[in-house]
């Protein structure tokens, strides 16, 4: 029986062909990333033909990121598996080098079940959610609306700058855009909760392991840098994303965080109001929108 490979990688295309293809090139390249699953739920069949001896191109219907990136660790897994998964956007740029130091920090650290190297701004600036706190009523009961931000406060889980001054950093969340997950710990956890659409899986997937006793780390010596947001931007208007994400919100207080009914009521009109707001904005954008010729 052949030896698991030590990492595999899981990359969900969506409306970004040439990304895709771009970080499918550079992995292949990299002798620590043994295998690279593609799914492509973009329905256009545009990375057809796309060739590598580590790609396996699974095209599936868009039902999101958690059910997306699931069906690639379902292939992953069937085909032979990985000790690592990597998790990974298109439009991301990472060395090898980061790689390696995270496979070998989950190595050193069996307590670990993800590490990550610090993400990046395109403008080459560290961005303020690398990473994050697990998410209280408060940071969420603000983030739903912009009044209710400025009367509140915004970034309330957020680490301090001085929070990544050490080699590495306990973190309770990280940026689902780019991470290196334990195999073993992810099968345990349950993988990516598929209620979700878009948004959050990343607070789940970590609420999971914190309660099964494990840690997640950003490594502080590496980076990657992240086009934020490329292919969800192409595909959705900020009402649609804001709705997609407030339901994905009141789930995650819902069912993880097990939130009364009284804060539950008030997160839901929280939603109430930023729909109104962002439906607003959608009409004065669209009224002001220079009309092309």
């Amino acid at each position: 029986m052949a030896e698991k490979l030590a990492a595999a990688a899981v990359i969900l295309n969506h409306n970004d062909d040439e990304n895709t293809r771009r970080l499918l090139k550079t992995f292949d390249e990299y002798k620590v990333v043994g295998r690279v699953i593609v799914v492509d739920n973009t329905g256009k069949g545009g990375l057809e033909g796309a060739c590598s001896p580590k790609l396996s191109l699974l095209c599936t219907a868009n039902n999101g990121y958690a059910s997306g990136n699931n069906a690639g660790i379902e292939l992953l897994e069937k085909t032979g598996g990985a000790q690592f998964i990597i998790i990974s956007n298109p439009d991301v740029f990472v060395d090898e080098d980061a790689i390696t130091a995270c496979v070998e920090f989950l190595r050193q650290h069996e307590d670990y079940a993800i590490a990550a190297p610090r993400m990046f701004s395109a403008d080459g600036k560290p961005h303020h959610l690398s990473a994050w706190r697990e998410r209280t009523f408060l940071c969420d009961f603000a983030y739903s609306s912009g009044i209710l931000s400025r009367i509140v406060g915004m970034r309330r889980e957020c680490y301090p700058d001085s929070y990544w001054t050490t080699e590495f950093s306990e973190v309770d969340c990280v940026a689902g855009s780019f991470f290196i997950i334990r195999a073993d710990m992810f099968r345990q956890a349950g993988y990516f909760d598929q209620h979700t659409f878009l948004y959050y899986e990343e607070d789940i997937l970590g609420f999971k392991l914190k309660r099964l006793g494990y840690k997640s780390a950003i490594l502080n010596s590496c980076h990657f840098l992240h086009c934020e947001g490329a292919s969800v931007n192409r595909s959705m208007n900020f009402l649609r994303k804001y709705i997609i994400m407030q339901k994905s919100r009141l789930y995650f207080h819902r069912c993880y965080k097990k939130t009364g009914f009284l804060r539950y009521s008030a997160l839901c009109a929280a939603t109430a109001l930023g729909v109104v707001e962002k439906s607003v904005k959608t009409m004065i954008y669209r009224f002001c929108k220079p009309k092309s010729h």
